[in-house]
């Protein structure tokens, strides 16, 4: 008894020639689920959402509670502050091409609003002030002393720059001096309160700088001053804000590292934020080579280069190291890559690289791809590919417009099975970029005019086409049952011909026309079914012991 039977159905492993695919392989898979053994259609996208004219094509969107958005026409990244209790409602993000800025979630809009890029925003950092001048006041006669002075901006989010050049000041002891400082911070930064002065006191055996004036001096004019009459430390508060200074220009790939702390890359340096104070970036670790991507992992960061890539560990900025990963695969760029479930995929010259637990690997990828088919599929496009994770599957987009133009099929792939699965992906209209909300668990694709939840939708159209099963005899297969919900159409293939095409609805059984025998035998199946198993033999009575 010769027959062909398929109780399994799984992706493409395009590595292969279609007559040595595992027997529930495909040499073509496009809009299936394979998440349950059976056959399935992958959701459509739903609703869509139009975007404000400006932001279109939309390539990144972002929201806190999947009601109110902002969207970009170029990839962004964006974070809700990580302020504790944040009361400015304050989103950092950076737009590729642009520094780092900060808007408020007030300014987003309704999804059902048009929404588009934020109309208000502010670039991140307070700058610092130039050194004060000063003027002494009336002498007392007392003794002489040296006091240090440094002046520091503060804008109306209580965000402090880093402090002014210091001055040194000789007087006596009790004369009064009235600090003055000429400032005009950057147009594009947040409105300043004004300006704080800290001093030392030198009968204070504590060297720490002292705020001088808790209500800062205001800017009039740009210039401030302040009368400092004081002996002693007038509060306890002292200068925390040495080296706050605003993110660095260049800046990329900004990242939520954990604890209150913001990564960023700049050429070969990753820069970290001060915990909990997002304005200001006051660390730096180098790298022998410039820096490609950086993805928030479990336990810290990993961060891919133009050489190998790196895990980033340690629970403060100051305990931060790097470790070299063994494997000699640079990144391709900073949309490639994406987080899966506390571990990093990203896209290499040789496939793609699953970092879980702190060990990297190509064999998942390597079992579906040689790197020759890899390069040859998605070589061209290792800049506009967009990687996310969605149920299981590392979503690959294809960008269509930026920074070039490409044509590659967008694709799902499931790594973590025994076998891997690969699947092309067709929803009737380009793909621009996807955002994961980290906030509402909801992954977002976008489009030339807007966005939609990705599969929310309705069952898209597939397409499996089954591996070429060889037969050590010419076979004529004459009968065949398929067992389905919904509707299927079967196609029957005999040496690479067309033998006999049905359209079916539920379990239902079928003869084939005559013809030739043939050694080879293919099933293709295009519909919206659930298909549960397709058989094929030389009569209905050999079927029934399949």
């Amino acid at each position: 008894m010769t027959t062909l039977s398929l109780r399994k159905f799984n992706g493409e492993v395009p590595r292969l020639p279609p007559d040595r695919l595992p027997e529930d392989a495909a040499q073509l898979a496009e809009n299936c689920d394979f998440a349950h053994g059976e056959l399935r259609p992958l959701k459509g996208l739903p609703t869509e959402y139009a975007a404000a004219a400006g932001a279109q094509p939309v390539r990144s969107v972002f929201t806190a509670d999947g009601v109110n958005f902002f969207a970009w026409n170029k990839p962004t990244r964006a974070y809700l502050a990580p302020t504790i209790d944040d009361a400015y409602n304050r989103v950092y993000y950076r737009k590729h091409g642009d520094p780092l800025r900060v808007a408020q979630t007030s300014n987003m809009k309704a999804i059902n609003l048009s929404p588009g890029e934020p109309t208000a925003y502010w670039d991140v950092g307070v700058t610092a002030p130039a050194a004060p001048t000063f003027v002494l006041g009336a002498a007392t006669g007392g003794a002489t002393e040296t006091i240090v002075v440094v002046a520091v901006a503060i804008n109306i989010w209580g965000e402090e720059s880093a402090p002014s050049s210091p001055v040194s000041i000789e007087k006596e002891v009790g004369q009064g001096v009235t600090y003055t400082v000429t400032h005009t911070p950057p147009a594009g930064q947040q409105a300043l309160t004004g300006i704080v002065f800290y001093r030392t006191y030198p009968g204070n055996q504590n060297t720490d700088y002292f705020l001088v004036n808790p209500t800062p001096a205001t800017l009039s004019g740009g210039v401030a001053s302040f009368n400092d009459v004081s002996t002693e430390p007038a509060t306890t508060t002292t200068l925390q804000s040495t080296s706050w200074d605003p993110p660095p220009v260049p800046i990329a790939n900004l990242t939520y590292a954990g604890n209150g702390v913001f990564a960023a890359s700049s050429g070969r340096d990753l820069v970290l934020s001060e915990p909990y104070r997002p304005h200001a970036w006051p660390y730096r670790m180098s790298f022998p080579h410039a820096l490609i991507a950086v993805v928030a992992i479990e336990g810290g960061l990993l961060v891919t280069t133009q050489a190998q890539p790196y895990i980033v560990s340690g629970s403060h900025p100051t305990q931060m190291s790097q470790q070299l990963l063994p494997i000699e695969q640079a990144g391709w760029g900073d949309t490639a890559a994406t987080r899966v479930e506390g571990s990093a995929i990203y896209a290499s010259n040789d496939g793609l690289v699953a970092v879980f637990g702190g060990q990297p690997s190509l064999r998942d990828s390597q079992a579906l791809f040689t790197r020759k088919d890899w390069r040859d599929a998605y070589g061209g496009t290792r800049l506009n590919m967009r990687l996310a994770h969605h149920d299981g599957y590392v979503l690959g987009l294809i960008d269509p417009s930026y920074p070039t133009a490409a044509t590659e099929q967008p694709f799902l792939i499931r790594l973590d099975e025994a076998a891997g699965s690969f699947a092309r992906l067709d929803v009737g209209q380009a793909l621009y970029g996807a955002s994961v909300s980290g906030t509402t668990d909801q992954l977002f694709v976008t489009t030339a005019t807007g966005f939609a939840e990705f599969g929310g939708g309705t069952n898209l159209t597939y397409t499996w086409h089954s591996g070429d099963k060889l037969f050590p005899l010419p076979v004529n297969f004459a009968a065949g049952v398929i067992d389905c919900t919904g509707s299927v159409t079967i196609q029957i293939y005999a040496d690479g011909a067309l033998r006999h095409s049905q359209a079916v609805t539920g379990r239902t059984s079928f003869r084939l026309p005559g013809g030739l025998s043939a050694s080879r035998w293919s099933v293709k199946l295009l519909g919206t079914a659930v298909v549960r198993e397709v058989s094929l033999g030389a009569s209905f009575e050999e079927l029934r012991a399949v």
